[in-house]
């Protein structure tokens, strides 16, 4: 069993303005029983904390929609099962279910707005949940201590998002369901007292209609470190 904790921060830059702050804070524990032969099985349960209320404005004081923003402001639950075969095809499941929002966000767009690109009003923005497969396959190097996984991740947004518009009435963004597929891979070094270097490459191969919650890049590039907070010993 491993309990894991991780950081994300972001930097964002556009038309609108921009804005660079920390993002979410993870923590996060798996546990793998003991097996033999060709067929493991891990779960993970994680919890995903918000480092800002998403509420960031421009040098103008006007605020900014989600895709500039450096976290989704929400406290999510996420939970998956993995299945690994001969330490080498991989595949996992999980869901994503947010749980209560800080998100603060006020933008807010007008149809007579001169705003530039297509982003959806967002203040007090609430997204849905999210139900995730993963399949990819595992390249062994240096005594398994490199590992590089090429990988598709499925996401289906179960439901459509909301607003509250001028009035303080909920809103449902039209079409902000249905599914993202992506392609990706994977660089993991492993360290001593199991400390991992992780390097994520990944861009979107089917995308959903809408996307207020900003999430979506034409690529994406991610290096993290992950630190072990303890591992149960064998």
């Amino acid at each position: 069993m491993e309990s894991w904790c991780k950081n994300y921060r972001g930097i964002y830059d556009g038309d609108l303005g921009s804005n660079a702050g920390p993002g979410d804070f993870f923590l996060s524990g798996s546990y793998t029983p003991k097996s033999t032969g060709n067929h493991k099985f891990s779960f993970l349960a994680s919890l995903k904390a918000p480092l800002s209320t998403s509420d960031a404005k421009n040098n103008d004081d006007i605020p900014l929609p989600m895709e500039y923003q450096s976290s989704l402001g929400t406290f999510d639950f996420i939970v998956g099962i993995s299945y690994l075969y001969k330490n080498k095809l991989e595949i996992s499941t999980g869901f994503q279910l947010p749980l209560s929002g800080a998100n603060e966000n006020e933008f807010l767009r007008f149809p007579s707005d001169s705003i530039e690109g297509d982003f959806n009003s967002t203040q007090e923005f609430e997204r849905a949940g999210d139900v995730l497969l993963r399949a990819g396959y595992q390249f062994r190097f240096q005594e398994n201590k490199l590992l590089v996984k090429p990988n598709l991740l499925a996401i289906y947004h179960l439901a459509e998002d909301s607003y509250s518009d001028a009035f303080n009435q909920r809103r449902k963004i039209e079409n902000s369901d249905g599914l993202t597929l992506n392609a990706g891979i994977m660089l993991t070094r492993i360290f001593k007292n199991n400390h991992q270097l992780e390097v994520i490459a990944a861009a979107p191969l089917v995308v959903r209609e809408e996307r207020p919650d900003g999430l979506t890049r034409s690529f994406v590039f991610n290096v993290q470190y992950k630190i072990p907070l303890f591992k149960s010993k064998k």
